[in-house]
C-alpha cells in the first residue's frame, strides 16, 4: 500500500508550468540541448579523449568551434556541409 501526501508547494509548482516565462525557458532549453546533442552524436563530445580537466576543456572548445563554424557556413551560404537532405520516402 502506498501513501501519497501532497504538499501545497506541489500545486503551485505545477501551475507555474503554464506561465509564459516557463514556456520560453523550455523552448530555449530545447534549442541548447539540441546543440549539445549534435556535438555528442557527431563530434565525439560524449567521451573525453584526454586525461585532465585542461585537456578536456581544450577538447570542448575545439568541438564548439567546429560546430559553430559549420553553422556559420550554413548561414552564409545556405548550404550545409552534409549535403542536401534526403527523404527516406523519395525514390531515385
Amino acid at each position: 500500500m502506498r501513501l501519497c501526501v501532497r504538499h501545497p508547494e506541489d500545486a503551485s509548482a505545477s501551475e507555474g508550468k503554464e506561465s509564459p516565462s516557463y514556456q520560453r525557458g523550455i523552448r530555449e532549453r530545447r534549442r541548447i540541448e539540441g546543440k549539445f546533442g549534435e556535438m555528442k552524436k557527431h563530434h565525439g563530445f560524449g567521451r573525453c579523449r584526454y586525461v585532465g580537466l585542461l585537456c578536456y576543456a581544450i577538447q570542448a572548445y575545439l568541438t564548439a568551434i567546429a560546430v559553430n563554424l559549420k553553422r556559420i557556413v550554413k548561414l552564409l551560404t545556405g548550404v550545409g556541409l552534409k549535403g542536401p537532405k534526403r527523404s527516406c520516402l523519395s525514390v531515385t
